[in-house]
């Protein structure tokens, strides 16, 4: 299964698997990467820190950041993504099997989400309020490439959207990503005409440089793509 994004923007994804895709649900994003992530940091208020060796994975870390806490996926996610993706908005963006079934939910969940924290190539979280509860508010994510880029996605559950959990969180990711993983470069990517995720991307600090010509592939055609990009000195210091 490829393709996902965010919940209050979907962004979508590109992976070498029988399943493909992943963005996010209220902004769409595309992603393709592999390797090894170096460096080390320290997330100031943020929490966590990431041990790193040659060719090694990533500790599993959760990041607090106000009233949202970024933790990793676990086997227990999967039901909860297998009911999101059946949403139209996400299905809308992300290049999804359809039918959509609970074998593609839990590829995503053990392969994409869980293995690859082993291998460095991705950092996947699972959005839900600091207080804690069962309440799960969507997904943000790194796709990683091991020169010290990331490309970013995320999708929100529908009773999340339009509160501005998305925004918050993919903050708290860019932060992390740059105090802690050492990126010089975050990217983001959605289908031309993803509007939601594009206004969460630009509410984060992410400048919108151009688009580019045929760029993603969704339901197998070609699609324009917005890319955008966000540099360590602009990240905003407000929380969300």
């Amino acid at each position: 299964m490829t393709g996902w994004g965010s919940a209050d923007s979907l962004t979508g994804w590109g992976f070498a698997s029988a399943l493909t895709g992943w963005g996010s649900a209220d902004s769409l994003t595309g992603w393709g990467f592999a390797g090894t992530l170096t460096g080390w940091g320290f997330a100031g208020a943020l929490t966590g820190r990431v041990c790193l060796a040659d060719n090694a994975g990533m500790e599993r870390e959760t990041i607090t950041a106000g009233d949202i806490r970024l933790r990793p996926f676990e086997e227990g996610d999967i039901p909860w993504v297998y009911e999101v993706s059946l949403d139209q908005r996400v299905q809308k963006y992300v290049q999804l099997p359809i039918p959509y079934r609970l074998a593609d939910a839990e590829f995503f969940v053990r392969e994409m989400a869980v293995a690859a924290w082993d291998n460095g190539s991705r950092a996947e979280f699972v959005v839900e309020p600091e207080a804690g509860g069962t309440a799960r508010w969507g997904r943000v994510g790194f796709g990683l490439d091991g020169a010290g880029a990331g490309q970013i996605g995320y999708w929100m559950d529908p009773a999340a959207r339009g509160r501005g959990v998305a925004t918050a969180a993919v903050r708290a990711l860019c932060r992390w990503g740059f105090e802690v993983l050492g990126l010089g470069l975050i990217e983001w990517r959605a289908e031309v005409g993803n509007h939601a995720s594009r206004r969460v991307a630009e509410k984060a600090g992410f400048r919108v440089e151009a688009v580019l010509r045929q760029r993603l592939v969704h339901r197998g055609g070609r699609v324009d793509a917005w890319v955008g990009s966000m540099l360590p000195s602009e990240l905003p210091t407000r929380p969300g």
